[in-house]
This record gives structure tokens, sequence and C-alpha cells, in this order.
């Protein structure tokens, strides 16, 4: 674990609504297509966010985005938006769906290992090209 300063962005986002799980891959093999479209591929970090707590939100309810940061104009239709910056303890995490699971699970162990307050925004899932091709993916936990 490190503490980083994740940067105020502006991105690209596709959202799923309903349960988390593997129909979130959906959602990110559309993002993955856009990126490759837009021939972003070779440097394009692609962040998954779930912005919904399914232990409060139905779980019909629950959104999840796939977000791409870049200020690429697109021909075709795109929802944009500000993901604002701030303090984030990032994990690395085997790129696994088994592992982020674990991670979500296990979440409240490592805040209180680290003595770590949560800050109130969601974590977010980090898939750099470079730590994917080595099977990792990081997960950024908002902290005060």
């Amino acid at each position: 674990m490190k503490i980083v300063q994740f940067p105020t962005s502006q991105v690209v986002y596709f959202r799923r609504v309903g349960q988390y799980g593997p129909e979130n891959q959906a959602v990110m093999q559309v993002a993955k297509q856009w990126v490759k479209r837009m021939q972003l591929t070779a440097a394009a970090t692609i962040l998954g966010i779930a912005l919904d707590d399914p232990q409060v939100t139905p779980a019909t309810q629950c959104r999840y985005d796939v977000c791409v940061a870049t200020t690429i104009q697109s021909k075709e239709p795109v929802t944009r938006r500000q993901l604002v910056g701030g303090r984030y303890a990032c994990f690395k995490v085997a790129h696994t769906a088994v592992a982020i699971q674990t991670f979500y699970q296990q979440l409240p162990v490592y805040l209180a290992q680290y003595q770590l307050i949560m800050a109130d925004k969601p974590v977010i899932e980090r898939y750099q090209p470079q730590f994917v091709a080595q099977g990792w993916c990081e997960l950024l936990v908002p902290v005060r």
C-alpha cells in the first residue's frame, strides 16, 4: 500500500446500472472498444468505479462507470464528466475477479491495519496498461 495523490481528470465514461458482478465486464468491453477506435490503446488507463454501496442501494440501481481520462474529441456520442482528485491509498491487486472481490470484502481489515479513515468517495479500480500486462491492477481507496 502507498498513499498517492490522484489528479482531477476529465473523463469519458460508460455506465452500467444493475447488480455488480461479471456483467460489469460488458461495459468494460464497450469502453475498451471505444479506446481502440479512438486509437488511445497504448497509453489509455481505464478506471472502474462502483458508485453505490450494494448494502444500502438495491442491486437493480447500482451504478458502475468505466472511465477513460481524455480530452480527445469524439464524433461518437460519449458522456463526459470531471473526476475530482484527492488523496488515495493505492493497493496493488491481482487482476482477477476473485482477487478484486476479496479485496472489497477485506477492505475494513485493510483500513484498520493501515490506520486509514475512508473519505466519502468511491473506490477507483485503476487499470494501467503496464500493470495489466503483468496481471495486476490498482485499487485506489479515498482517504482523509
